[in-house]
């Protein structure tokens, strides 16, 4: 999660979440926040309008709406017929507002605050995980294996055990070896690391 200290009319850009994940936020204390939300049926237009809006962007980056740096007014909302899908809310002290996946929603301060937010993923999520986007041009995007999320929700922790047999094969997205351990017997062969697999593996 995530700790924000507000300032007066600080804002946050239009966005999805990383992995187009829920998200939830809480208002510790302070001025209200003022939020505005999409349907997130509304998104594929939503991105079309801004490709056509701000094409340098686009064209510098397929997913430049992921960089959290484009401010629309919801005036301009209305001229792309995108009003039947927005919402406005007030965020005061001790509520909390969750968002969709791939519901693009911006804000601002009404003055100093303190809020956290974090995200979170549901049963049906994995689905909408699968065909999220990613930015290619920043080297930290986030990105989740889904198919060891899935793996997850069926084994428990046991999804992220690479065990011994697994040597020089593929384990989640990570290729097992062997750790270089200390001289105790015990941990000999049991001590494993992994490293990024090798494309294609």
């Amino acid at each position: 999660g995530m700790l924000y200290f507000g300032a007066p009319r600080a804002f946050f850009a239009w966005h999805v979440e990383d992995a187009n994940l829920y998200s939830v936020n809480y208002l510790h204390c302070g001025a209200p926040k003022s939020w505005y939300a999409l349907d997130p049926r509304a998104a594929p237009r939503f991105e079309e309008k801004c490709r056509e809006a701000f094409p340098d962007l686009a064209r510098e980056c397929r997913d430049f709406l992921r960089h959290k740096t484009v401010v629309v007014s919801p005036d301009l909302l209305v001229r792309w017929d995108l009003d039947q899908y927005l919402v406005e809310c007030v965020q005061r002290p001790g509520e909390m507002v969750v968002t969709f996946p791939a519901g693009y929603h911006c804000g601002f301060n009404h003055g100093y605050n303190v809020a956290e937010s974090t995200n979170f993923a549901t049963d049906t999520w994995a689905e909408i995980g699968r065909q999220a986007s990613h930015c290619k041009c920043q080297s930290d995007t986030v990105r989740i294996d889904v198919p060891l999320f899935e793996r997850w929700r069926v084994e428990g922790e046991n999804a992220f055990i690479c065990k011994p047999e697994q040597l020089g094969r593929t384990c989640g997205r990570m290729r097992v070896k062997l750790a270089t351990c200390a001289a105790n017997e015990k941990v000999k062969g049991r001590c494993l690391e992994l490293a990024p697999a090798a494309e294609g593996a």
